[in-house]
């Protein structure tokens, strides 16, 4: 009879493997019923490949011999199907003519399954999560499958007082395991209630009037991660209280109360702890636009001494700027093309001089000509003011 290697796969499923060394028996028909469940595998039938193997092994089972794992190959397949896509393995009861009579001791058994964290025994009572919801409280379960609760204080935050959220959460404390209390107005009784919430696993205290005897009340929670104390009122003695949380893993205390030499201590109890205290070093600039370059030695636009590189340029002076206008003042008081009296509005610069005209028109007209109309603006000139100069 050939000794067997057990392993434990997932409840009610195993695998059998002969032992290293060991050469299995042959059987008639293994290798097509190997085919078959290999190539449902392959297309995903994982429940399929699972009932053809219940229905077809006790036909293929050799008949002097109980021995369950005659045929590696098969059995090597089943396995690395197994591992790939779990749960797959055997019925949970095998057919009586594929019972083995070979055991191995408990010693021998390896379970492949990691243990989870198992449910509160029960539901919350659906009257609490209702009086919770009619005070505007936010209510979920963290999973579909799961009777944990989620539960945010923020609607409600401004009005939250410490006698309210023993009331509301006390009857479904077993069940919590997220909870934000940020900017309600509680302090350290709401602290020493929590410690009562053995499956807590993440906890926002963030501007409340929590103090290091808080802190301390929340020590026992065994399975707390993440705590955030933000602007709250602790001193440094706090620093030892948070690094004995064994399941601590991310701490948020910026404006928290805690000195710098207390934060570094916390770091340097628990360096995998990740603490957020504001304190980060500034990221370091990577890449920077290189300096602007101009192809001309001439000053940037809108800067005092800026050279004119055209003759004349025709320029509007606003009414919104009578500094400007002053300064625009034109040598002339008579339109050189209409003849009319000069709008300070409405100016040019000639050959270095201001030279006014009556209409936004009348620029245009004298950029085609300037030649035309040069005598008028020598006669159209005031007596004591420059005359504009030809070139």
């Amino acid at each position: 009879m050939s000794k067997l290697r057990r392993r434990i796969l997932s409840p009610g499923q195993i695998s059998c493997l002969p032992e290293a060394g060991e050469t299995p028996a042959p059987r008639r028909g293994a290798r097509a019923v190997g085919l078959i469940l290999g190539t449902l595998a392959a297309f995903g039938l994982f429940a399929v490949s699972t009932h053809l193997w219940a229905a077809v092994a006790p036909a293929t089972a050799p008949a002097s011999s109980g021995d369950a794992c005659s045929d590696e190959a098969q059995f090597r397949l089943l396995e690395t199907c197994t591992e790939a896509r779990a749960p797959l393995g055997l019925p949970a009861t095998l057919p009586a003519s594929r019972r083995g009579t070979t055991t191995r001791p408990a010693a021998r058994l390896v379970s492949h399954v990691q243990p989870i964290a198992a449910n509160p025994a029960g539901a919350p009572d659906p009257a609490a999560i209702a009086a919770l919801r009619a005070h505007l409280v936010h209510v979920e379960q963290v999973a579909r499958d799961s009777n944990r609760l989620s539960v945010d204080f923020s609607a409600m935050a401004a009005s939250t007082q410490d006698a309210d959220v023993r009331q509301l959460l006390e009857p479904v404390l077993p069940w919590l395991e997220s909870l934000s209390l940020a900017r309600c107005q509680i302090g350290d009784p709401t602290a020493q209630v929590l410690a009562r919430a053995t499956g807590l696993e993440y906890l926002n205290l963030s501007g409340t009037r929590v103090t290091d005897r808080g802190v301390a009340a929340l020590a026992p929670l065994q399975r707390l991660s993440e705590l955030v104390l933000a602007r709250t009122h602790l001193t440094d003695a706090a620093a030892e209280t948070l690094a004995a949380m064994p399941a601590l893993k991310r701490a948020v205390l910026w404006r928290s109360g805690l000195s710098k030499a207390a934060i570094a201590r916390l770091r340097q109890l628990r360096p995998r702890l990740r603490v957020e205290a504001g304190d980060s070093p500034v990221a370091t600039t990577r890449e920077a636009e290189p300096e602007v370059k101009f192809s001309s030695e001439a000053p940037p636009p809108g800067k005092p001494g800026v050279a004119q590189t055209r003759p004349a340029v025709a320029a509007v002076v606003p009414q919104t700027q009578p500094a400007a206008a002053a300064a625009a003042r034109p040598i002339n008081t008579v339109c050189p093309v209409s003849g009319k009296p000069v709008d300070p509005r409405y100016t040019i610069l000639y050959h270095g001089q201001v030279i006014g005209f009556c209409c936004p028109h009348c620029p245009t007209q004298f950029w085609e000509h300037p030649d035309q109309f040069e005598g008028k603006l020598l006669s159209a000139a005031p007596a004591s003011g420059a005359a504009a100069k030809k070139p």
